[in-house]
C-alpha cells in the first residue's frame, strides 16, 4: 500500500522520476546508521516490516510531503485571518472585503495565502487592511 511516508521518500530520492545520487547517499547512511536489514531503497520502501522506520525516517530527513514554503505577505495575512491559530471572525470579514476592493474574485482566504497566482495580490491587501509586514 502506498503511503504518504512512501510517498515522500520516493520524492526526496526520485523527484522527477530520476535518482538523485546526493538523496539516495542520505537514505542509505541513514539506513545504515539505523541498522536496517537492507541495502535497497526500494525494498526499504514496500516491504511492510519497515513501515515505522519509514516514519522515523521522514521525520529525521525532515522529507514530508508538507513542506511547503510560504511568502511573507502569506505569513502576515494568515496571521491576520488567524491569530493564535484559530480564526478570527471579524479579521475573516476584513479581509474578505480587502480582497473585493482589490479585484480578487476567489472566496476562499486559504486559497489566496496559498495559491501562488494569487500572490501577486498580496501586497495590495496588506495595504488596505494597513498591515504591518511584509508588503
Amino acid at each position: 500500500m502506498m503511503t504518504n511516508d512512501i510517498r515522500a521518500i520516493r520524492r526526496f530520492w526520485k523527484p522527477d522520476g530520476k535518482k538523485r545520487s546526493a538523496n539516495e547517499k542520505k537514505i542509505k547512511a541513514w539506513m545504515k546508521q539505523k541498522n536496517v536489514g537492507t541495502t535497497y531503497v526500494s525494498a526499504f520502501l514496500y516491504f511492510p516490516d519497515f513501515e515505522m522506520l519509514r516514519k522515523q525516517m521522514v521525520r529525521d530527513l525532515d522529507i514530508g510531503l508538507t513542506r511547503v514554503k510560504f511568502p511573507p505577505s502569506a505569513k502576515t495575512l494568515r496571521n491576520f485571518w488567524k491569530p493564535k491559530g484559530k480564526i478570527d471572525k471579524a479579521n475573516a470579514a476584513k479581509l474578505r472585503s480587502a480582497m473585493r476592493k482589490v479585484g480578487v474574485r476567489e472566496k476562499t482566504i486559504s486559497n489566496l495565502l496559498y495559491n501562488p497566482v494569487l500572490q501577486q495580490d498580496h501586497p495590495k491587501i496588506i495595504k488596505v487592511l494597513k498591515l504591518k509586514g511584509a508588503a
